[in-house]
């Protein structure tokens, strides 16, 4: 499995509430937060991990100098076509993917992990992340048919709602299907997942309790507390 990591976009949330920090170095727990993330992957036991991060964002020394990690500098005009070039980059097989802004207590990123990995074994085409709906202010809300299986998704959801997490898994097939979403006019990795249920892939999900999404300042505090419960992994 190949690790992938979206840190691609402006922060521009963050930045009006006055966090002038990108959010890839944003600070959790003591470490910016892509360099708290390439940690997570190498110990997950990613054969490599690509970082897709924002031309005007200076990539940590440390990343430079590890041949594991390639950085790809990016400036897109969405998150799919952000998406579509790191399954450009990195090597061929099944990719595992997280946005940069998500933050996940290091037991749930293990279970992930062995549970995405068994999924794509069993025939998955792809794995989503869900969970319990927040204050997200734009959650995608994901449907499931009789089987368990993703039916569909919902911009916004409601109470109680299972909504995805900023983590992904997918299977050699799909990543061909990025550039052709790009084409058939999909910009954002949302529409993406919908456009793959149209042509029929089998998209399944595990369930986080608790996933921490740097979107607001306040989130940064949420982080900072999970971080803590879970002894500053």
């Amino acid at each position: 499995m190949h690790g992938l990591i979206l840190a691609g976009g402006e922060g521009s949330r963050l930045s009006r509430e006055g966090v002038a920090t990108p959010k890839a170095l944003i600070r959790v727990g003591g470490k910016p937060q892509l360099a708290r993330l390439v940690e997570t992957f190498t110990g997950l036991g990613c054969e490599t991990i690509t970082c897709l991060l924002r031309e005007s964002v200076p990539a940590p020394g440390f990343l430079l100098t590890n041949p594991l990690i390639r950085i790809i500098a990016c400036e897109t005009p969405g998150s799919l076509f952000t998406l579509a070039l790191g399954f450009e980059a990195a090597p061929p097989g099944p990719v595992f993917c997280a946005m940069v802004d998500t933050v996940m207590a290091t037991p749930d990123w293990h279970r992930v992990y062995g549970v995405t990995t068994s999924r794509l074994g069993a025939g998955a085409d792809g794995v989503l992340v869900v969970t319990p709906r927040n204050d997200d202010d734009l959650p995608l809300a994901v449907r499931f048919d009789r089987r368990g299986q993703v039916a569909g998704f919902t911009d916004g959801g409601a109470p109680g709602d299972w909504v995805t997490g900023g983590v992904y898994a997918f299977a050699p097939t799909i990543r061909p299907l990025a550039r052709r979403g790009i084409m058939a006019g999909h910009q954002r990795l949302r529409r993406f997942l919908a456009w793959l249920l149209t042509l029929g892939a089998r998209l399944e999900t595990v369930e986080v309790g608790r996933i921490v999404d740097l979107d607001r300042r306040r989130d940064l505090e949420r982080a900072e507390s999970l971080i803590a419960a879970d002894g500053g992994g």
